[in-house]
């Protein structure tokens, strides 16, 4: 079973300055020894919200990590990174996921070995109890404006 990761990783006191310098890569990141692929967004401070994203692959866990893409530019939290996260703050939690399908704002870039998404308008991370957290679609109310922006021939963003 392929096992792919999502590493989010910032500087934090717990490393020396000469590793501050290099960014995070899947073999210095201790869980993810079973992995197969890991996607690591890397900040060189906890309160970054730009962080510099890179895609690695290796053939069996114990191989060597092989960097197939990056660095990409990426966002999180617009307070950066958290290791204790809590709903509301701004941050995005650091830590390493499982995940079982991509997803972005442009078609598929060519992703092999599972799904992918596509964000529309009305694509919603669920803050409600029943799907907390969760992939859900919703109806575009005047609450919810769904991406509409003036500047849209299709009041929508591509």
């Amino acid at each position: 079973m392929l096992a792919t990761v999502l590493a989010l990783t910032a500087v934090g006191a717990v490393v020396t300055p000469a590793e501050a310098a290099m960014p995070a890569t899947p073999g210095r990141i201790d869980n993810l020894r079973g992995a197969t692929r890991a996607i690591v967004a890397y900040s060189r401070g906890w309160g970054d919200t730009r962080v510099a994203v890179r895609l690695y692959q290796r053939k069996r866990p114990g191989d060597r990590w092989r960097l197939v893409r990056g660095p990409m530019p990426g966002r999180v939290g617009y307070n950066g990174f958290s290791a204790n996260r809590h709903e509301g703050d701004g941050t995005t939690p650091a830590g390493t996921f499982g995940f079982v399908y991509a997803f972005g704002s442009q078609p598929n870039p060519g992703m092999h070995g599972f799904s992918y998404r596509r964000l529309q308008p009305n694509s919603r991370w669920s803050g409600s109890r029943a799907d907390y957290n969760r992939w859900v679609t919703r109806p575009c109310t005047r609450a919810r404006a769904c991406g509409r922006t003036a500047g849209s021939p299709t009041g929508t963003r591509p």
